[in-house]
């Protein structure tokens, strides 16, 4: 009786993990692994380097800011453009009298007038009435 598998016909005999590999088959799957490694490796090297090349930078948030400010006293009424710091609470002092009484300036968007809102929690523009208003500084 002849036996199914022959000592040339060794690659059906190798199937399952564990078996030992010899001859050129044996280094041929082995530079195929490497390769296949190599070029893994290669694609996560790649990658790395194009998202810090191609990643947005950072962007920081300014300390300071611009605000045009009137004074609300009654003898002032300095209007000024001021850089104050993130978080400060108006009034600040006025660069002219002093006084604690410089509040920031609104601008309308309809009419460009600029004015110190009377009711801060729905301003309107005390000229045309439009609600269209914001902050009276330059964009940043």
């Amino acid at each position: 009786m002849k036996p199914d598998l022959e000592l040339r016909d060794y690659r059906r005999a190798l199937t399952h993990s564990g078996d030992v590999s010899v001859g050129a088959f044996a280094r041929r799957r082995r530079r195929t692994r490497i390769l296949i490694a190599t070029g893994g490796a290669a694609l996560l090297l790649l990658a790395g380097v194009l998202y810090s090349f191609l990643r947005p930078p950072a962007r920081t948030i300014p300390a300071t800011f611009e605000v045009h400010v009137l004074c609300a006293a009654a003898e002032c009424g300095h209007v000024a453009q001021l850089r104050v710091p993130v978080g400060r609470q108006f009034p600040i002092a006025c660069p002219a009298c002093g006084q604690h009484a410089a509040r920031p300036l609104w601008r309308c968007h309809e009419c460009s007038h600029e004015f110190l809102p009377r009711d801060e929690s729905a301003p309107a523009c005390p000229r045309c009435r439009s609600t269209k208003v914001g902050s009276a500084a330059a964009s940043p």
